[in-house]
């Protein structure tokens, strides 16, 4: 990610605004006790990205 223009504080809370919108739209989240693994697809974050400017690349490092 590369966040221009000091945009790199809001990339921590955009997990927590996508899952607030979720809940909003009516879209339950798992009830107890759980990590969040899963809870969001990547491509979920792309809207955002694109609302703050940032940039994105997938790279495949071999192993």
């Amino acid at each position: 990610i590369a966040a221009d223009n000091d945009h790199g504080p809001e990339i921590p809370c955009m997990a927590a605004i996508l899952l607030a919108r979720r809940l909003a739209a009516g879209n339950p989240l798992p009830l107890g006790a759980h990590t969040s693994t899963g809870l969001l697809a990547l491509e979920s974050f792309a809207p955002e990205f694109d609302r703050w400017g940032m940039v994105t690349d997938v790279v495949e490092e071999p192993a």
